[in-house]
């Protein structure tokens, strides 16, 4: 739409003019900050973590928790739990020794956990490796999608 200014003072077409030109940049700045051509800023969300990352913020936070604990730490244990995560964030195979390790427990107690997590068919063991069923992965995936 044009407007005419037949009417107007040379003076107010002069400062509609001075308007128009702040407008039109104005007009730029707003596109070149949004990165849309429409100029319309919109405003985008924090990305969301994969589930990787959101596997790893949990193992992370368990880590900082037990180290604050110090000698109350095994209060606030769950190797079921440390064990899944360490697990999922291998990959979903792993030996059984670089598991317990990447969960933080001894051999002895994460052998004991494995199998407690095996008979629920969470997760599978030969000796060697542990692997995450499927139903484990399943179970997981929920879990962290769900944060």
């Amino acid at each position: 739409m044009t407007l005419c200014l037949y009417r107007w003072s040379a003076e107010d077409r002069e400062a509609f003019e001075r308007f128009t030109a702040t407008l039109t940049d104005l007009q730029a700045r707003v596109r070149a900050a949004s990165g849309h051509d429409t100029g319309v800023p919109v405003p985008r969300g924090p990305r969301r973590p994969s589930l990787m990352e959101r596997a790893q913020a949990l193992r992370d936070h368990r880590r900082h928790r037990a180290a604050v604990a110090g000698e109350l730490a095994e209060l606030f244990a769950d190797p079921a739990w440390d064990l899944l995560l360490a697990l999922y964030i291998s990959g979903g195979r792993t030996t059984a020794s670089a598991l317990a390790a990447g969960a933080g427990v001894a051999d002895r107690l994460a052998g004991r956990w494995v199998g407690a997590l095996g008979a629920r068919d969470l997760v599978w063991s030969d000796g060697g490796d542990v692997v995450l069923t499927d139903q484990g992965r399943s179970f997981l995936t929920r879990y962290l999608d769900s944060l």
